[in-house]
């Protein structure tokens, strides 16, 4: 009974262009993967700075609408009280959340410090894998090759010299 013989002429092209696949990976995935965070953390930055840009005018009307109340309080004037003080509702609501908008977006700024770490903190396996991709897809090339390819390069020569043969022959009768 014969050997089970694995299809080697598959497997030797599988692995070739599967590392090739892997090259590529390596090469373009932290390129990529930077790229994204990089402009995430822009895209949070200008957000951040809006934020904080809106924060002084709501600082100084909180301030203005509190120097009101004093003043209302210290005068008696029950009506521009109530309305200082509903204004005063409305402008700490208004810093409350730019506050809670400007938490969440630091947080999501301290979110992307540690996938922007794993792609740039560990360059040498990069390359190390990129190096294995490459040399492993050349060695399964010469394999396949050597294995392979040269057998049907030299059968199609036999092939083709044969044919070359009948057709001088049959020239000369």
């Amino acid at each position: 009974m014969d050997k089970l013989i694995p299809p080697t002429d598959n497997l030797y092209k599988f692995l070739a262009i599967g590392s090739l696949i892997a090259a590529l990976f390596c090469l373009t995935y932290p390129i990529y993967q930077n790229q994204r965070m990089a402009e995430f953390n822009v895209r949070v930055s200008i957000e951040l700075a809006k934020s904080y840009s809106e924060l002084m005018p709501l600082l100084k009307q909180r301030q203005a609408v509190e120097a009101e109340i004093q003043r209302f309080r210290q005068y008696g004037d029950k009506a521009a009280l109530d309305r200082a003080l509903e204004e005063q509702a409305i402008v700490q609501a208004h810093w409350e959340g730019n506050q809670s908008a400007i938490r969440e977006l630091d947080i999501l700024k301290d979110q992307t410090k540690p996938a922007m770490d794993i792609v740039t903190s560990y360059p040498g396996e990069w390359i190390a894998l990129l190096c294995a991709s490459v040399v492993i897809s050349i060695l399964s090339f010469l394999w396949w090759w050597w294995r392979f390819q040269r057998f049907q390069d030299m059968q199609l020569k036999a092939e083709a010299t044969m044919a070359i043969l009948r057709c001088n022959r049959l020239k000369a009768e």
